[in-house]
């Protein structure tokens, strides 16, 4: 089996090429200024959240221990810090917008015809499936 090499210049001028850089740097740019919004707010994320984080990654991606851990990052290209900074930027996303919650926004979001429409479309989508079952 003939073994090939890229780089990170390879990766980046493909999706250049076919459009996906943008869209992949919109989504690093957005985790990023969320991450700092939720910082400047006060949100933290202990270790423990972190350690629960990884545990479910583990899981989800058939990681059962160290060993097969430590061989994924190594195929991934990352290293634990890279790993360690992902899982508290979706813990921070997560809090951030769990914040809004507690906002004057929520309420008027919450209450507002659009919403009511989304429900009353997901509603009826239950009811459709049921109905097409029986």
């Amino acid at each position: 089996m003939m073994k090939v090499q890229i780089n990170m210049d390879d990766v980046l001028n493909f999706m250049r090429v076919r459009g996906d850089l943008s869209a992949i740097a919109r989504e690093v740019l957005v985790r990023r200024a969320t991450a700092l919004a939720a910082k400047s707010k006060g949100i933290e994320v202990t270790d423990d959240e972190i350690q629960k984080a990884a545990d479910a990654f583990r899981m989800v991606n058939g990681l059962q221990s160290a060993a097969s851990t430590t061989e994924w990052f190594a195929n991934a290209g990352i290293t634990l810090d890279h790993f360690e900074e992902y899982l508290e930027t979706n813990i921070l996303i997560k809090k951030f917008k769990e914040s809004f919650r507690d906002e004057d926004g929520f309420n008027r979001v919450l209450h507002s015809d659009r919403v009511k429409s989304a429900v009353c479309d997901i509603l009826f989508d239950e009811w459709l499936k049921k109905e097409l079952a029986e």
